[in-house]
C-alpha cells in the first residue's frame, strides 16, 4: 500500500479518540440548542445554526468554529469513511517477486505503491468498477471450487481466491513463473490432480500470510453504516444533508458490495506458494504456462489488477451486470439532489447533466465489454464511454466541494433523532 498499515492504524485510533472527546463535549450543546426556542431562529447570524457563516435567507456559507455540526465535521466524517473503506475494501492481487523484494532505492518498490495508489483513486472516482472486479473475482473463485469438486477434491473459497489472485508459482527451465488457474487443469490432467492439490496451502496458512485487520475492517463497516443511518435520520427528521454526504452514501453502497464479495479473499499477500513438478517436465510446464501469456515472473511487469485474462462469458456477464446495476443506483442516489440548493443555476444543471451522462456512458461500456459491437468499434465505444464517464464523475466531485459555498441552513441544524446518537463515539 502507498501508506504504511501501522501508520493508518495510528491515524484511525487518533481520529476515534478525538471524535469521542468531541462528541461528549458537543452533547451538552446539542441538548441546550434543542431545548432553546432561539436555536432554530434564522433572523440573525448570532441566532442561526451556521453562526458567523450565515448569509441570510436561510442560506449558509463555510461554517467553522461551531461546537456542534459544521463544515469541518462533515468533511472529517466523510473523509474518514472514504479513507477507511478504500484502505480496507480493495483487495489487490499478489505482487510480483521483484516488487516484493525490492528496496526503496529500486523502481519496483515504487511501482507497486503507485499501482496501489492508482487503484485507490479508481475506487474513489468509480467505486462501481471496483465492485464489478470483486464480483468477477468471486465468480472465478467459485468456478475453481466447482471444478475441483467435479474431480473429487475439496477447495475452499479462501484457497480458490488465493489461486485466482496469482498466489501460485512454479519452477520452469527459465526460472520462477506465475501459475494461473488457466494453466492448472492441463498440468493436473497430465501429472495428477492429487500431486498439485496436496501442495496447495491450507486456509490457516493463507490467513496467516493475509494482513487482514478485523478491528479496522469492523470500524470501517460500522462507521460507514453509521453515516448512512445518520443521513437517513436527518432526512426523516426534516433536516438537510450535504452533497458530500449524499455521495459518500453511494460510495458506501459500492464498498459494502465489494467487501461482501471479497470476504474470503486474502488481503495484501506479498509472496507466492511454489508448486513443484518433476524436474524432467519443466520444459513442458513452461510451454503450458506460456500459452496463457505467462512469462518468467521476474520479467512480467504487467499490472495484475487489470482484467488481462480470458474468462467465460458468464463471469464477464456477472461483473458487467453488477457494474451496470450499481451505476444506475449511484445515479439515482445523486439525482436525489435534483432540486437541492446549489450556489448557482449553472452548477445545478451541471450536476443534473453529469448525473444523467453517467448512464449512457455505462451503457456503452456494457455493450463494449460484452462484445456486442462490430469489429473495430469496441475500442471507439470504450474510449468514448470512459471519456464521458470520467468527465461526468470529475464534474460531480468538483461540484460536491463547491457546494459548500452556499448550503441550506438546515444542513447544519442538529437533529437528535435518538438519545444515544449524542454520545456514541464516531469519526466526525
Amino acid at each position: 500500500m502507498i501508506i504504511s498499515k501501522h501508520f493508518l492504524e495510528r491515524i484511525t485510533l487518533s481520529l476515534l479518540i478525538a471524535s469521542a472527546a468531541t462528541n461528549v463535549q458537543a452533547s451538552t450543546t446539542i441538548s441546550a440548542t434543542a431545548s432553546s426556542p432561539s436555536a432554530t431562529s434564522t433572523t440573525s447570524p448570532g441566532d442561526s445554526a451556521c453562526g458567523s457563516g450565515y448569509l441570510g435567507n436561510g442560506v449558509c456559507g463555510w461554517v467553522s468554529g461551531a461546537s456542534t455540526r459544521n463544515t469541518h465535521t462533515i468533511l472529517w466524517s466523510c473523509f474518514a469513511v472514504i479513507l477507511l473503506c478504500t484502505y480496507k475494501v480493495v483487495h489487490n492481487n499478489v505482487c510480483s517477486e521483484n516488487e516484493h523484494l525490492a528496496s526503496w532505492r529500486q523502481w519496483p518498490f515504487y511501482r507497486k505503491r503507485l499501482r496501489a495508489l492508482g487503484v485507490m483513486v479508481l475506487a474513489i472516482m468509480s467505486p462501481e468498477f471496483i465492485s464489478a472486479r470483486a464480483v468477477s473475482d468471486w465468480s472465478e473463485s467459485r468456478s475453481i471450487c466447482l471444478r475441483m469438486k467435479a474431480k473429487g477434491y475439496y477447495c475452499s473459497m479462501v484457497q480458490a481466491h488465493f489461486i485466482n489472485m496469482g498466489g501460485l508459482a512454479t519452477t520452469t527451465s527459465e526460472g520462477l513463473a506465475l501459475l494461473r488457474w488457466e494453466s492448472l487443469p492441463e498440468l493436473m490432467d497430465r501429472y495428477g490432480w492429487s500431486e498439485v492439490v496436496e501442495q496447495l496451502p491450507s486456509d490457516v496458512d493463507i490467513k496467516d500470510r493475509s494482513k487482514t485487520d478485523s478491528f479496522t475492517a469492523t470500524l470501517a463497516i460500522v462507521q460507514s453504516l453509521w453515516l448512512v443511518l445518520e443521513c437517513i435520520g436527518r432526512t426523516v427528521g426534516g433536516a438537510s444533508i450535504s452533497e458530500l454526504e449524499l455521495s459518500t452514501c453511494a460510495f458506501v453502497l459500492c464498498s459494502l458490495v465489494s467487501y461482501g464479495f471479497w470476504w474470503n479473499k486474502p488481503y495484501d499477500i506479498e509472496h507466492r506458494s511454489v508448486i513443484t513438478f518433476p524436474e524432467s517436465t519443466q520444459s513442458h510446464v513452461l510451454k503450458v504456462v506460456s500459452k496463457h501469456n505467462l512469462t518468467s515472473d521476474y520479467n512480467n511487469d504487467r499490472v495484475r489488477f487489470e482484467d488481462d485474462r480470458t474468462y467465460p462469458d458468464i463471469f464477464r456477464l456477472y461483473s458487467w451486470y453488477i457494474m451496470a446495476s450499481l451505476a444506475v443506483l449511484i445515479v439515482a442516489i445523486h439525482l436525489a439532489a435534483w432540486n437541492w440548493l446549489f450556489p448557482s443555476h449553472v452548477e445545478l444543471w451541471l450536476w443534473r447533466l453529469s448525473c444523467l451522462a453517467v448512464l449512457p456512458s455505462c451503457a456503452l461500456l456494457f455493450i463494449a465489454g460484452m462484445g456486442w459491437t462490430s469489429d473495430g468499434h469496441e475500442a471507439v465505444f470504450t474510449l468514448v464511454a470512459i471519456s464521458v464517464y470520467m468527465m461526468s464523475r470529475l464534474i460531480i466531485v468538483v461540484q460536491i466541494f463547491l457546494c459548500f459555498r452556499k448550503m441550506p441552513e438546515s444542513v447544519y441544524t442538529e437533529v437528535p433523532w435518538s438519545y444515544w446518537d449524542r454520545y456514541l463515539p464516531r469519526l466526525s
